[in-house]
């Protein structure tokens, strides 16, 4: 991230900015510390495209994108 993941995770204080689960209770939860990840772009390292997100928020984005893509792939399969 271009040594802007802690300071991503300091403007988000330390929260998901989906859940607003803390660092804390991540690690308590998940046995794991906060994600930092790209909004969009993943070779864009500016802080305008890293969010703050735990675990189980970052899983459910995931599979959000994994499934948009499978879609896609078989849409354009029928064409």
């Amino acid at each position: 991230f271009s040594g802007n993941r802690q300071k991503v995770l300091i403007r988000d204080g330390f929260r998901c900015q989906d859940c607003a689960i803390t660092q804390e209770q991540s690690r308590e939860k998940f046995g794991r510390d906060l994600y930092v990840i790209h909004v969009k772009d993943l070779r864009d390292n500016r802080l305008e495209n890293l969010k703050t997100f735990c675990s189980k928020c970052h899983n459910k984005r995931v599979i959000k994108i994994m499934r948009a893509k499978l879609k896609l792939t078989i849409n354009n399969g029928r064409s």
